[in-house]
């Protein structure tokens, strides 16, 4: 009995290999002007796309008059590395992590409310400045704050669709002094740009 349930969740689990797409596009729908902010795409070093397993990474800095939020997603046409949890990706020698737990960025749009659930945390850098993160999974079009519930949707859809595609999204402030105010920062960009996001 032990030995089948055991043989099914690791069928359930087993994905295809992962392959690098040779050429991707799916950020080409992800504007570097929406509403009020405008982006400035970054070039990654080689050595990033490597380290991540995937040429799909976007990373772009976004301000308006007053305030400056940086986007960044890496995707997975077929996820089968693991993601590496943000609270420690992006942290220096020296710095402090602050686990803040959950929350919710709440969405209206032509007047359908929505919610998304992220994970935040800020980091205490070694130079005395703290920068604000919110990060959510995606797989399909479903959202996940936590990598183990998105892990078991994408099992769920591999059963039923074959495909393992997934993303993972930070939004960051840096060099806050208020975290209220940089939270309203973040709810306000990821309410204007999430409509595009993959």
């Amino acid at each position: 009995m032990l030995l089948g349930i055991t043989a099914c969740l690791v069928k359930l689990f087993e994905f295809p290999e992962f392959k690098i797409a040779e050429a991707s596009n799916v950020f080409d729908k992800i504007p570097l002007e929406i509403g009020k902010w405008k982006g400035n795409r970054s070039v990654l070093d080689e050595k990033i796309y490597k380290i991540l397993e995937t040429d799909s990474v976007f990373v772009s800095r976004y301000g308006n008059s007053n305030e400056s939020v940086t986007l960044s997603i890496v995707y997975y046409p077929q996820l089968k590395v693991d993601f590496h949890k943000p609270e420690y990706c992006n942290t220096g020698k020296g710095d402090i992590v602050e686990n803040l737990g959950k929350r919710i960025i709440y969405l209206n749009q032509g007047g359908i409310k929505n919610h998304i659930p992220t994970t935040a945390f800020l980091v205490r850098r070694n130079n005395k400045q703290t920068d604000l993160y919110c990060y959510f999974y995606k797989t399909g079009h479903y959202i996940y704050r936590d990598y183990f519930w998105m892990r078991y949707r994408m099992a769920i859809r591999y059963l039923n669709e074959k495909t393992t595609d997934a993303s993972l999204t930070i939004v960051s402030v840096e060099n806050i002094s208020d975290v209220e105010k940089a939270f309203n920062i973040l709810d306000n960009f990821i309410g204007d740009i999430f409509p595009v996001l993959i």
